[in-house]
């Protein structure tokens, strides 16, 4: 896909896991849910793709309207809501740390995008 024109696409819950996005245009591009773990983001225009992307030092969050992951966990927003601390540390040994140093921003983050459904095929 590198250098595709992808503005406006609905990309809901696509497995872009791995995917060459190097250099495309995701304008307005529907990502939410999508798997973009290992993904080459490159110099991609990600302008109103609803997708916010942070890169920490033991993980990368991607934050979509209603979802999160953050490394390997993929989860809703109502899920990471309502985890508790027990869950936070099953699931890698630093997790609670970060977890509980980054829970507001992240939770915060994923408020502000509206939650639309995917459009039906």
């Amino acid at each position: 896909l590198r250098d595709a024109d992808l503005r406006g696409a609905d990309l809901c819950d696509a497995n872009l896991c791995g995917a060459d996005l190097r250099d495309d245009d995701l304008r307005g591009a529907n990502l939410r849910g999508a798997n973009l773990r290992d993904a080459d983001l490159r110099g991609a225009d990600l302008c109103d793709a609803n997708l916010i992307i942070i890169t920490w030092s033991h993980w990368t969050t991607y934050i979509t309207p209603g979802h999160i992951r953050i490394g390997c966990q993929s989860h809703t927003l109502d899920e990471w809501k309502n985890f508790d601390d027990q869950k936070i540390a099953g699931m890698e040994s630093r997790a609670l740390d970060f977890w509980r140093e980054n829970k507001a921003l992240i939770i915060g983050l994923c408020e502000r995008f509206p939650v639309k459904e995917c459009e039906q095929k």
